[in-house]
């Protein structure tokens, strides 16, 4: 099976200060067609401290925290991660970062993001509180059957 581009889809977010670590925010929640993120950028967020973008699942919301206790490994409630290699405090809002090029020689990730049908694409702290908000722009198109 394969699919064709449908309409265009796109979110500007922003995450809020004093946010605990391993708590998300929602940086983009497809409708009922699976959308491919084909770009986006995110700035701002603390310096030096990292951030993972993931998949979590339809009931997911803003805040809610990814683990359950301090061991990011277990509890994840369905978080799918993609990449923890996003760096705060390295871009602005006049030089943003690329989402899908990580900032550390050990992560990768596979370029373009498929988000399923009311999914949404999360991120959060993996290295502390954000004291400085993290900011995402995500572009992506509607897959629909031709």
């Amino acid at each position: 099976m394969y699919y064709c581009y449908g309409q265009i889809r796109s979110n500007t977010a922003s995450s809020t200060p004093n946010q605990a670590i391993y708590n998300t925010y929602v940086a983009f929640t497809a409708g009922d067609k699976p959308v491919e993120i084909r770009s986006g950028a995110y700035w701002g967020g603390d310096v030096n401290e990292f951030y993972t973008l993931a998949l979590a699942p339809p009931s997911w919301t803003t805040g809610t925290g990814v683990n359950e206790g301090t061991d990011a490994e277990r509890g994840a409630n369905g978080i799918i991660p993609i990449t923890g290699g996003m760096k705060g405090g390295l871009f602005s809002a006049f030089k943003k970062g690329n989402i899908f090029i990580p900032v550390t020689v050990n992560d990768s990730i596979i370029s373009p993001i498929i988000v399923p049908p009311y999914y949404n694409l999360v991120i959060y702290p993996t290295t502390g509180v954000i004291n400085t908000p993290i900011n995402t722009a995500v572009f992506g198109l509607e897959l629909v059957k031709p």
